[in-house]
């Protein structure tokens, strides 16, 4: 009896080790498919959220092609055919084509502050001009091992001939870099009068401070790149034109918002008495808004000109006190990208030079040597080297001398 009670209660532990064992093995084998199933929504995630990220004009033009490939295959079997047919040019502008015509664009700028003629500008880039140089910084960018655009080493110029001709994109942005025009001042007779509570000064490494010459405490160095950016580009203040300008790839929201707080921030430090939104608007839109009372030294330069223009005597003062304050080149000791290539410090350096020109030689004319010397100083701590302004520091020496 007791043999068969034993028999029958090892049979039932056997069934339940038996049924444990059985339901550990499927627990384990759920946790299994849960962690794989789990990995593969996240790649798939991780490949729509890269492609959706990815810089719009180079995504675009990726997709055009795949689409343009699928729908001529239904049409040919001849798969050379398909391929010249359907792929446009626009898609081989790889990296290190893209770095090589950044290379040329930056040379091309360079070149332009020393051959343009006083009193002329290069035009300032229109929406579709700024879209085609941004997805050319973009592409660059995918080139981890790529020097800075901005060396000036000569690039191969077969490679950028061949591919200018073949892309119309290139040709188009090449065509807007050689375009120059007249420098206009507005209304020449308005008094100069501007704003300056907030004075970005860009004749040299950039400088934010307020009338009474206290500084802006930037916490982040791109904080004071987008102060730079927005005082220059008020009539495409948005946050996506100002994120392809100052990076190539991609940044993430939350990144961009704190460098706009800080910008924020450290302007209103610099005006106790106005609301830090006042200065910099928050909005729900693109719109990034930057306060009237924000100028930067080039506008208050520019309007100065212009006044004096309208009356020499009466502001000379104003236009000479002005450009006692260029420093340098704009953005000097900055790895701006954005100035140099969309001719921003171009038309910076050739304003300066304008005015260094016409201030001297209406000194000259009236025999204030000490204001003509002031001018051409200005001028020559901008560019060292100009022909221009030493021939007219030599002629004030000679002026000097008869004295």
């Amino acid at each position: 009896m007791h043999a068969q009670d034993d028999l029958a209660l090892g049979v039932l532990s056997a069934t339940l080790v038996t049924g444990i064992l059985l339901y550990a093995c499927i627990l384990l084998w759920s946790i299994v498919l849960f962690q794989v199933l789990r990995y593969v929504l996240h790649a798939t995630q991780g490949m729509v959220d890269g492609a959706l990220n990815a810089p719009r004009p180079r995504f675009m033009v990726a997709m055009t092609g795949m689409l343009a490939l699928v729908a001529v295959q239904h049409e040919s079997d001849k798969p050379s055919e398909m391929v010249q047919a359907s792929i446009p040019a626009e898609t081989f502008i790889s990296p290190m084509l893209a770095i090589l015509v950044l290379k040329d664009l930056a040379r091309r700028r360079k070149s332009q502050r020393h051959d343009l003629v006083v009193g002329t500008v290069p035009v300032v880039l229109d929406e579709n001009e700024q879209d085609i140089l941004s997805g050319l910084l973009q592409t660059s960018a995918e080139n981890r091992n790529s020097c800075s655009v901005l060396n000036t080493e000569n690039p191969e110029d077969e490679c950028l001939e061949s591919a200018i001709k073949e892309n119309k994109s290139l040709q188009i942005l090449y065509a807007a870099v050689d375009r120059v025009e007249p420098l206009t001042l507005g209304d020449e007779a308005r008094p100069a009068e501007i704003n300056q509570d907030i004075v970005v000064r860009v004749f040299g490494y950039p400088l934010v401070e307020n009338r009474f010459g206290v500084r802006a405490d930037f916490r982040k160095t791109r904080a004071l790149e987008l102060a730079t950016w927005l005082v220059l580009n008020r009539q495409r203040s948005r946050r996506s034109a100002a994120r392809t300008a100052m990076w190539e790839q991609s940044v993430t929201d939350s990144t961009f918002s704190t460098i706009v707080s800080d910008v924020r921030r450290a302007l209103g430090e610099l005006s106790p008495g106005t609301h830090p939104h006042d200065l910099l608007r928050p909005t729900f839109s693109d719109e990034l808004p930057l306060s009237v009372s924000v100028t930067s030294d080039a506008e208050i330069l520019q309007q100065r000109l212009g006044s004096f223009r309208g009356a020499k005597q009466d502001n000379l003062d104003q236009v000479l006190s002005c450009l006692d304050g260029v420093r340098d080149l704009p953005f000097a000791a900055t790895n701006y990208r954005w100035p140099d290539l969309d001719g921003t410090t171009t038309r910076l350096v050739m304003l300066v030079l304008t005015a260094c020109s016409e201030v001297a030689e209406f000194c000259i004319k009236i025999d204030d040597t000490d204001g003509a010397q002031r001018a051409v100083g200005a001028g020559l701590r901008m560019m060292p080297g100009h022909d221009g302004l030493l021939d007219t520091q030599r002629l004030i020496s000679r002026r000097v001398a008869l004295i």
